[in-house]
């Protein structure tokens, strides 16, 4: 018998909302231009388009000083199912979670995109 993973990942993304596990986080994509648009009554270039993702994510855990990633004192691990996000999420990405500014540093895409596994990191 197979494994029907989009009804799977909704059941799971319910059971997750029901228990109260995610966490909201936010990501602001710039949306750059290979051409800069001058306006000619203003006399300025316009400015890159930032788009603002808000998604959930589940925090599985926090580490402080960690030595795992040298250039980070706090890393973090999240998952998060591909049908709660609209982009593709990338190494260097700064996402916001609580009050804090988190940046991607490792990151895989289980099979059949079935979850997305983040580390994180912090100074």
């Amino acid at each position: 018998m197979a494994v029907n993973i989009p009804s799977t990942l909704l059941l799971i993304d319910k059971t997750l909302t029901a228990q109260n596990l995610y966490t909201a986080a936010t990501f602001s994509q710039v949306n750059t231009s290979t051409t800069a648009v001058y306006d000619t009554v203003t006399g300025t270039y316009a400015q890159p388009v930032a788009i603002l993702h808000t998604f959930n994510v589940v925090l599985l855990n926090t580490e402080y000083n960690s030595q795992e990633e040298e250039v980070y004192n706090v890393t973090a691990n999240i998952m998060i199912l591909p049908q709660n996000i609209s982009f593709a999420p990338d190494v260097d990405q700064v996402y916001t979670i609580g009050d804090q500014k988190w940046i991607v540093s490792r990151l895989s895409l289980s099979p059949q995109n079935s979850l997305w596994e983040i580390t994180l990191g912090r100074k």
